[in-house]
């Protein structure tokens, strides 16, 4: 399987909308992406780092999965600017990606 990382830094001055996030944005990103492999969505939202009471390294972090490489790079051509172009309507922050093959 291969995975899409999105992840969502946390800093004090991140503006980060849940509600559209989880309600508009990952409807978006569902209608554009299952008809080209999108297989399941997972989505975490950050509570803490690894010492209690310090913030998260990230406010949240999306895996989308897909059967294949190439199914995620037919998707992401097709409907990356759609995608992105949605972006600024739940956060201030530049997303980071990571593709990764799950090994285990």
């Amino acid at each position: 399987m291969i995975v899409v990382s999105m992840f969502f830094p946390n800093a004090n001055d991140i503006v980060f909308d849940v509600k559209y996030y989880i309600e508009t944005h990952i409807e978006k990103i569902k209608n554009l992406l299952e008809p080209l492999g999108l297989i399941d969505i997972q989505i975490q939202k950050g509570i803490s780092s690894s010492n209690p009471g310090t913030p998260p390294k990230y406010f949240a972090v999306t895996y989308l999965n897909f059967n294949s490489i190439e199914e995620v790079h037919d998707a992401f051509t097709i409907a990356a600017r759609q995608i992105i172009k949605d972006v600024s309507n739940f956060t201030n922050c530049s997303p980071e990606f990571q593709i990764s093959e799950s090994i285990f």
